[in-house]
């Protein structure tokens, strides 16, 4: 049923519509007054009526879209129950806070939110481009308008007011169990909307075929913002995936986490394009292709996410906007690549005196130029690999049917000998800075040195002692210190680089340090204690209660570090029965040097035993103090300049050296991919051998010859219990064909896990390994899991949790009798 308010609602969002399609028609007219260097001369009143015009008419369009949140809000905190969508996405006892978040828990009010984000961005837009020619901020606000006015096709088509928004699957509890969901997903659209004026301003160069007054320094000061934007957003969502997940992680390179890794990745690299002493080398080329890519990558996340085209716990649930979506991203792709190409052909004259092409401009940038173009095209490179593993096997899979798992080690092993020459780059960018005095690199080096040489000593891995050495001697060495002879404090700019290039540093030792975690499975009856390295748990209690409509089984654990007590651990699993899904509540506690997370799998307050997973991991806090720091920089490099630089008018370079990177980056990617072994390459399984449930000895390596399923399990595994039948079925009805199931009993007891196979009648057996060392060399990272083995040996695919038959059905039977 259709209510009054949700009627006003759709008025709303078509007048939103209509007046982005008038504004964007009316600065289209202002923007057709002559350009250029003769655009200065013309006066204001010329082109006044039309941009006056499109100012209102953009302003109405943001005010109309306002008008349709703050009915929505409404709706939702009293939770109108005549309202489908606001049924749908609230439950009765929801308090305020999430009623309020639960707008954007489902894809028609996350549409809105984004609709909302991207109207801000214009009507702030519209007074920070003043700065241009009139003619010239004319078309960036063309731009803007016709942007909203796409998206606001797309809130129409799946808009919250309408009787269809309520028939989606409720969202997931995930969105409505934490605190930062009301401000990871605003900060993240928030981000992804301010690079929709580099898009624009990238446009306009392209239609301008030049740089105009003024355009390095909008386009750096609104990329700027997005990129703070955009590290707070992603920073804080992997904050949230380690803090409610329970894996121990925070970054698993799931498609929707690389769509928002992109979009920074693009706004990296422009970050060192436009800033005032990163203008060296082919930067102009860099700048425009860069500043309109973010936004190009903006859309394509919005499609990856809202699509259905890929399985994720961060996407939403598959609806009909795909075909929509792909619209829209055409409709910003096609005209920007259009514009592209036009401007790689010979544009005008050669470039006039006083041009700062000039022999002796920043164009000759000698050394420095080629280190800053290498930087670009490293950070570059990294953004095409993620996208190439991002999107290929979604791809294959439409094209072909086949598919192909891109998982955590191939992303480790392609970008690791990238992500080390970044970080040289970036101990280096002192020099590579326009600076009066660069510093003297006896200290930083001196730093670097003794820290490398410390941690290589205490913790014997080569990697991490020298990640930790460039970090070093990149802290120390950019610090912003007063000149000496000018007597000038550093500017904001020196003093924000510094900021952000210290904390990306120190998140890559982080990083870096986390492969050195301890982690330990097991069940525990009370009483009983689990150990890793130092640290150990010991089980007190095991309680089950209803709270708000979940069921949530809790166990307490005393921590011990080095023998002494220092504290109390409490993890949770919380079953929502009217979802069906089971959420862990991992207990974490931090420190300085390392994180103990105790993660509850399994609670039989019955027996008196839970199944728990111990992780000891180091400097994950450094992580967050990394990204703090980098937020910390954006936030101080966006403040206004103290001297603002003015850029002269200069026509771009005859032709753009688009075929240049066009031609490299293919041939750098497929360098990468043939160098760097790709995960979906079959190769040898790990060795698999030992005592089985029964007694007799086993081991892979004597099934060659066969098609062999790894099963790993636990009779302490819940899931197990599930796929059992899958996999017995599966070995019954392709044995002839040459299938063999092994099992793994993985962390278990031996007489439970006998239990456990006679119970559900196992006909395969399984080898125990108590200690979990067998199934770690699989991979293996949480059970249920299996493996895929062929004739040959080779490990050729993983299924991490229970079986499927549609798995069976599809990957494993073509297998077997291919």
């Amino acid at each position: 049923m259709t209510t009054g308010p949700m009627v006003t609602g759709t008025v709303l969002l078509g007048i939103s519509l209509a007046t982005a399609v008038v504004a964007a028609v009316a600065w289209g007219c202002a923007a057709q007054a002559p350009t250029g260097q003769a655009a200065t001369r013309i006066p204001a009143r010329t082109t006044s009526r039309a941009a006056r015009f499109g100012t209102q008419t953009l302003v109405a369009s943001a005010v109309a879209i306002a008008g349709a949140v703050a009915l929505l809000q409404v709706a939702l905190l009293r939770r109108d129950a005549t309202w489908p969508y606001v049924e749908r996405v609230t439950d009765i006892g929801m308090p305020a806070y999430y009623r309020v978040t639960a707008m954007w828990s489902a894809l028609e009010g996350s549409l809105l939110l984004w609709l909302a984000a991207l109207a801000t961005v214009a009507v702030v837009a519209v007074a920070t481009t003043r700065r241009l020619v009139p003619q010239d901020r004319a078309v960036v606000l063309c731009v803007l308008a016709a942007v909203l006015a796409l998206f606001g096709v797309v809130s129409l088509v799946a808009s919250p007011f309408t009787a269809s928004s309520g028939s989606g699957g409720s969202p997931s509890p995930l969105l409505r169990d934490h605190v930062a969901m009301g401000v990871h997903p605003p900060l993240l659209y928030a981000g992804f909307a301010a690079l929709a004026v580099p898009y624009a301003l990238s446009a306009t160069a392209l239609v301008r075929r030049r740089l105009p007054l003024g355009w390095a320094a909008t386009t750096r000061v609104w990329n700027v913002v997005a990129w703070t934007l955009l590290t707070a957003g992603v920073g804080l969502g992997a904050w949230w995936s380690y803090a409610v997940l329970g894996w121990g992680g925070y970054w698993a390179w799931d498609p929707v986490e690389n769509a928002s890794l992109l979009p920074w990745l693009a706004s990296t690299a422009l970050l060192h394009a436009v800033g005032p002493r990163t203008r060296s080398g082919q930067w102009r080329a860099w700048a425009i292709v860069l500043a309109g890519l973010g936004f190009v990558l903006v859309v394509l996340a919005q499609l990856i996410t809202r699509s259905g085209v890929v399985e994720s716990v961060h996407a939403f649930t598959t609806s009909a906007l795909g075909p929509v979506l792909a619209a829209v991203l055409g409709g910003v792709v096609v005209p920007w690549v259009a514009l592209l190409m036009r401007a790689g052909s010979p544009i005008g004259a050669p470039y006039p005196a006083g041009s700062v092409h000039r022999a002796g401009s920043v164009r000759r940038g000698g050394v420095r130029g080629v280190a800053l173009d290498g930087q670009r095209t490293l950070l570059t490179v990294v953004l095409v690999v993620v996208a190439v593993g991002t999107l290929l096997p979604t791809a294959l899979l439409l094209l072909t049917g086949d598919r192909v798992s891109v998982g955590p080690p191939w992303y480790q092993r392609t970008l690791a000998p990238f992500a080390l020459l970044l970080l040289v780059l970036l101990a280096a960018a002192p020099w590579l800075a326009r600076a009066r005095q660069p510093p003297h690199p006896l200290l930083p080096g001196a730093a670097g040195a003794v820290v490398c040489c410390v941690v290589g000593i205490i913790v014997r891995d080569p990697e991490l002692a020298v990640v930790a050495g460039l970090a070093a001697f990149t802290v120390t060495a950019g610090v912003p210190v007063r000149h000496r002879r000018a007597g000038r404090r550093p500017d904001r700019h020196a003093v924000g680089s510094w900021l952000a290039h210290a904390g990306v540093a120190l998140g890559a030792v982080a990083v870096v340090a986390g492969s050195h975690g301890t982690v330990r499975e097991a069940v525990l009856p009370v009483g009983e204690t689990l150990a890793a390295g130092d640290t150990t748990v010991t089980l007190v209690r095991i309680d089950r209660h209803d709270d708000a409509g979940r069921q949530v089984a809790e166990a307490e654990f005393l921590v011990g570090r080095d023998g002494q007590h220092v504290g109390t651990a409490r993890p949770q699993l919380r079953w929502y029965p009217d979802d069906a899904a089971m959420l862990a509540g991992p207990d974490i506690r931090s420190g300085f040097f390392d994180d103990v997370y105790v993660t509850l799998l399994d609670a039989d307050p019955a027996a008196g035993s839970a199944t728990l997973r111990l992780a000891v991991t180091p400097l994950v806090g450094w992580l967050w103090a990394g990204v703090a720091l980098a937020v910390a920089g954006g936030l101080v490099a966006s403040a206004p300049w103290r001297r603002p630089t003015k850029v002269p008018t200069a026509r771009m370079r005859r032709r753009l050296p688009m075929h240049t990177m066009a031609g490299v980056l293919p041939v750098l990617v497929l360098g990468l991919v043939g160098c760097a072994p790709a995960e979906d390459a079959p190769g040898p399984a790990p060795p698999l051998a030992g005592e089985g449930l029964d007694g007799h000895e086993y081991d892979v390596a004597d099934l060659r010859g066969s098609v062999v399923l790894v099963a790993a399990w636990a009779s302490w595994c819940a899931p197990c219990r599930d796929e059992m039948p899958v996999l017995v079925d599966a070995q019954e009805e392709l044995a002839d064909a040459g299938l063999e199931v092994l099992g793994i009993n993985v962390r278990d007891l031996p007489d439970p896990a006998r239990r456990f196979v006679a119970e559900h009648d196992l006909s395969f057996p399984s080898i125990m390994d108590q200690q979990g060392t067998m199934s770690v060399a699989w991979g293996l990272r949480g059970v249920p899991a299996t493996y895929l083995v062929d004739r040959e040996g080779r490990l050729v695919e993983q299924h991490p949790g229970p079986v499927t038959q549609e798995w069976i059905d599809t990957v494993v039977e073509p297998e077997v009798r291919g």
